[in-house]
């Protein structure tokens, strides 16, 4: 870099990005002496990049704050600068007014920086990568940081070489085999396709149209390329929406104009707070960062001309170089010769010798071709194939290839000769009679697929050693063969068997089928699949980033859950917690430790160190295994509290963290059950021609209630009624208790009396049913019966008529269920009304149930049909929902 400066004196030298997140991605990699752990790795590694492209200082030192977390995760080290120092929420060293106090190199509040002497003390106490970075990149970082480099025009370009972007399709039709007149040539050809396709799209008579663009966008889309266009709209988009500025003319053409949003949780915020731009009018010229260096109208330019009402918001006069028009007028189209023109041949250059290169290659993919062939034979056919493979490679290595030429040679004159036999008579040559051919082996010895070699027995090429009778052993015995030139050169080859020594196939004998070929090594990932990884793993980070700013942590959701919090209150905060990503193939089992037994390289993560939650699925599994450390250790009567659980790639929790993330998963459901809601009723068709018995009014509020709940409650559970919802026991008991509590003729029988009905087994509390029979005062008993906890049956008892009613919406197995609980009911009625009852299926007009998750509906209406309501006929899907809605209403109001 010193040479570069002096030998530049006065220019401005600039890293590039790519080898700046590529240097220190190398760096962080280095585990053994940084000790990070895989997840810290990851997130320095995604951090990175952000730090890297900073758009401004204050989004430069939020991720510099959130890089010194990370590396701080786990660790009980305290910064020098901090100790009898007072801090703020997240532990950042403060001023005596509560102020963050000033930072070395990077303007965060993570060091006190007084003179270069104590800088040297204080980086004593920093981890190694921390110094590493100061001392290393944080004093430069107007050479590689993005908002350092405002005032250099880079228009969009930050590597030190834009080309190597298509190295990749080159590389695709050149190697490092090629001679160098083939790889020109090569080259010459792939950037003359290039040019045409380019200059094709360049030329196309064409409308671009996009859905969220407006008429202005729509008029620059067609005046500026695709990736231009893409970054005039975010600053249109900002400009025309939530952006507030204040302006001024300070000088006359020129306007001074400076950001309104003074809050530091502003973190989607486009500019520096209490920065102020300047804009020259007559030629539209900003001088913030996005148009000092792509030279494209800001968010500035525009927002000053939607205030000052001009004609169009985006100014006309636009750089030439993005204009495409401009590129338009580089290319000439070439026109058709006026002049005569032939046509002859090249003059072909003499033929030269290949190079070993070039011999390798052509030979290889010959042998290419071979392998592929093989590959797909069966394993018998294989073991020949190879046999005779090993054979030629000993004549190609004794360079005996005529051997082979005479061999081929002998064998086409053969099959020459059997297809003159077989050919079918002309008129002119009259048809050849069976016993002219030869009778004797001596004058035709050769099969039409074997090889005439001159040998006591016959003999293939290939041949030469015996095969035992398990076909999947073979020994190798050498023989001579003359075919090869020579009497001592040993063929590791297997002898054939005649075919009058091959036996018959009986039904007991064992065969192979080929198995197909399957494909070796890691599948292949396409680098569009490996880019959008990459940039999903760093919009994750970035929110974690956001995070640790916003001081929002496992330690606030604690305090949040633990208080008396609603969907009202604390629906914002607990949608910005995200989830651990676990590979599908990367996940392992969480592991159990005993707290006095923690390895002492592993360090529990507090709660204020963590801002995401674990998913579902790991928790079970964190449950299991502690559950199993428990029985392990019975005797000994090992507590929760005393064991910790550690997830690989992750960290060391507590139980009560673990506890913690429960509970968000319990809130999330609840919140996710209310988002339902709302949906689902704006919904139900409130036009549906109903009994008035049965109408309910739509109520805007209707949720309100439910959003002021605890999200810890209960209360939520009412909720499966909403759209295809299962009813469960207590959103039934409750509609039932809305319905009937104030009808003395109804007696309800909660079904927690009867447990599950599984088959014909009945978990019933006898004593519990009798009592409540034994006292009937009303007309009518209902009972709502859950079969195997997926379905619900019901049994209604006519004490007037003295029969037990069962009804099954489905019609299904689950009725026999119900009779055996009727049946078990008669003896009980008879007991305290002293009449005999019979039990009877009850008929509906409500047709039958054609789904599974609408039978506690048809029950409902059972009921209230038994009682005495009007009845509905069958019901379509439409009418279902309006009927859900109100009973949903019922549970409400």
């Amino acid at each position: 870099m010193s040479v570069l400066e002096s030998a530049f004196a006065g220019v401005r030298i600039l890293l590039c990005q790519f080898h700046v997140i590529k240097y220190l991605s190398e760096e962080i990699a280095k585990g053994d002496e940084y000790g990070f752990n895989p997840w810290q790795k990851d997130q320095l590694r995604g951090i990175i990049p952000l730090l890297v492209n900073a758009k401004s200082e204050r989004e430069y030192n939020k991720h510099r704050r959130y890089v010194h977390r990370i590396i701080t995760v786990g660790s009980a080290r305290r910064d020098r600068s901090s100790v009898g120092q007072p801090t703020d929420s997240v532990g950042q060293p403060t001023d005596s007014d509560g102020n963050p106090t000033t930072t070395a190199g990077c303007g965060s509040n993570l060091f006190v920086r007084e003179d270069e002497e104590e800088l040297d003390q204080l980086e004593e106490t920093l981890h190694p990568f921390e110094s590493y970075f100061k001392r290393n990149w944080e004093n430069c970082k107007e050479k590689w940081c993005s908002y350092e480099r405002q005032n250099a025009v880079t228009l969009g370009n930050d590597t030190n070489n834009r080309l190597e972007a298509s190295w990749k399709q080159i590389k695709d039709i050149v190697n490092s085999f090629m001679q160098l007149d083939e790889c020109i040539a090569s080259l010459m050809y792939y950037q003359s396709i290039a040019e045409k396709q380019f200059v094709n799209q360049l030329f196309k008579i064409k409308i671009v149209h996009h859905a969220f663009y407006d008429k202005e966008m729509q008029n620059m889309a067609n005046t500026v390329s695709e990736h231009a266009c893409s970054l005039i709209y975010e600053q249109y988009v900002y400009a025309v929406g939530r952006a507030t500025y204040s302006f001024y003319e300070g000088i006359p053409g020129v306007m001074f104009i400076k950001s309104l949003e003074h809050d530091e949780d502003a973190l989607d915020s486009l500019d520096e707070p209490n920065q102020e731009y300047n804009v020259d009018m007559e030629n539209w010229r900003c001088s913030c960062m996005f148009m000092s260096t792509r030279l494209l109208p800001c968010r500035h330019v525009l927002y000053l001309r939607k205030e000052l009402k001009k004609e169009t918001i985006i100014p006309p006069q636009l750089h030439p170089r993005w204009l495409l028009t401009t590129l338009r007028a580089s290319f000439t189209i070439p026109e058709v010769p006026d002049k005569p023109f032939r046509i002859r041949q090249i003059v072909r250059s003499e033929p030269t010798d290949w190079d070993a290169n070039r011999k390798f290659r052509e030979a290889k993919q010959v042998a290419n071709t071979i392998s592929n062939t093989m590959s797909s034979l069966g394993m018998r056919e294989y073991r020949e194939a190879l046999r005779t493979l090993t054979s030629v490679a000993e004549l190609f290595k004794h360079r005996q290839f005529h051997e082979l030429d005479r061999l081929i040679a002998d064998t086409q004159s053969v099959q020459t000769q059997l297809q003159d036999n077989e050919s079918p008579t002309t008129p002119d040559q009259p048809p050849t009679e069976p016993d002219e051919f030869p009778t004797e082996p001596d004058e035709f010895p050769f099969e039409p697929n074997e090889v005439p070699v001159e040998v006591e027995r016959p003999l293939e090429l290939g041949e030469g050693s015996t095969v035992s009778d398990d076909p999947l052993i073979a020994t190798d015995e050498p023989v001579t063969s003359p075919v090869l030139g020579s009497n001592e050169l040993p063929i590791d080859t297997a002898e054939r068997p005649s075919e009058g020594d091959v036996r018959p196939i009986k039904p007991d004998d064992d065969f192979e089928i080929a198995s197909p070929v399957r494909p070796r090594g890691r599948p292949k990932q396409k680098a569009s699949a490996k880019k959008a990884k990459k940039n999903r793993e760093i919009s994750d980070i970035h929110h974690d980033s956001n995070m640790f700013h916003m001081n929002l942590n496992l330690s606030v959701l604690t305090t949040l859950l633990r208080e008396d919090h609603t969907f009202n209150s604390s629906e914002k905060t607990l949608r910005e917690y995200r989830l651990f990503v676990f590979e599908k193939k990367q996940s392992k089992q969480p592991i159990a430790h005993r707290k006095s037994k923690l390895p002492t390289k592993k360090t529990v993560l507090r709660d204020e160190e963590v801002s995401r939650i674990l998913p579902k699925d790991m928790l079970r599994k964190c449950s299991k295994k502690l559950s199993a450390l428990q029985s392990k250790h019975k005797d000994q009567g090992l507590r929760e509290e005393d064991i910790l659980l550690e997830v690989p790639t992750i960290g060391v929790f507590t139980t009560k963290t673990l506890t913690t993330m429960r509970n968000y998963h319990r809130a999330m459901d609840a919140i996710a059950q209310i988002d339902k809601a709302i949906v689902w009723t704006k919904t139900i068709c409130f036009d549906t021609e109903i009994d008035p018995w049965y109408l309910v009014e739509e109520d805007e509020r209707l949720l309100d209630g439910l959003k002021d709940t605890r999200l810890q409650s209960t209360g939520f559970e009412i909720l499966d009624i909403v759209g295809r919802g299962n009813f469960s026991d207590a959103s039934l008991s409750r509609i039932l208790e809305k319905l009937y509590s104030s009808n003395s003729r109804v007696v309800v029988v909660t079904p927690d009396l009867f447990g599950w009905v599984v088959g014909r087994k009945v978990t019933m509390d006898t004593e519990g049913v009798e009592a409540i029979l034994s006292t009937i005062s009303g007309e009518c008993v209902i009972i709502p019966i859950s079969c195997n906890s997926n379905h619900w049956c019901a049994i209604m008892i006519d004490t007037a008529k003295r029969i037990v009613y069962i009804y099954n919406a489905m019609r299904s197995s689950y009725q026999y269920s119900v009779r055996v609980v009727a049946e078990k009911l008669t003896p009980m009625l008879a007991a305290s009304t002293g009449e005999r009852f019979r039990v009877q299926t009850y008929e509906s007009d409500m047709g039958v149930q054609l789904d599974n998750y609408n039978c506690g509906l048809f029950i409902l209406l059972a009921f209230e049909h038994f009682t005495g309501a009007p009845s509905l006929g069958r019901m379509d899907k439409k009418l279902m929902m309006y009927l859900r809605y109100r009973y949903l209403c019922m549970c409400l109001h």
